[in-house]
């Protein structure tokens, strides 16, 4: 039984071809780490590379989501859209929150819609709040900015969504979630 499993590891030696064998014997004397890691090239990779290029994807990993979430700046002009739509809304203002519409922002969004979205925010902006500039997403003509309001006295978050023409000329759609 002993001179079977032999053969088949003699064989199995053969059977990949004389590299194999070769480096069999030299990680059996201790000359290579048994990593079996192999470049495209047929160079061997050592644990010490495996380890350093493992720490670098690792590295990598923890590192990128930092850059991507880093602080974002919104354009002054946008910023004060916003406060501008938060006044009218605060203020039930429909002519001034209408102000900045485009044509079909105009035409869709009507004093009913307004009044329920007013009714929907009134008791948050008598508290104190901060709006935290989250970031944008661009779409094909226009781009929809994202805040989150943070009333102060009780917790709550809301999602505000402004959605401007290119360029940021005309409101285009606004909704506080």
């Amino acid at each position: 039984m002993t001179g079977v499993t032999g053969i088949d590891h003699d064989m199995d030696a053969e059977m990949a071809g004389p590299d194999r064998g070769d480096r069999l014997c030299r990680e059996k004397e201790g000359e290579l780490p048994a990593t079996g890691a192999v470049t495209p090239q047929g160079k061997e990779i050592t644990m010490k590379e495996t380890f350093c290029r493992l720490f670098l994807i690792v590295a990598f990993l923890f590192l990128s989501p930092i850059s991507s979430f880093a602080e974002v700046e919104v354009d002054p002009k946008v910023n004060q859209i916003l406060l501008d739509q938060l006044d009218a809304l605060k203020n039930n203002d429909f002519e001034k929150f209408m102000k900045r519409g485009n044509r079909a922002f105009n035409n869709l969004f009507n004093k009913f819609q307004f009044d329920t979205l007013y009714e929907r925010t009134e008791m948050e902006f008598p508290a104190v709040h901060e709006i935290t500039y989250l970031g944008c997403i661009q779409r094909m003509s226009m781009i929809e900015y994202l805040w989150k309001f943070t009333n102060k006295s009780n917790g709550y978050e809301h999602l505000i969504r402004m959605t401007l023409t290119r360029y940021n000329e005309y409101l285009a759609g606004f909704d506080f979630d």
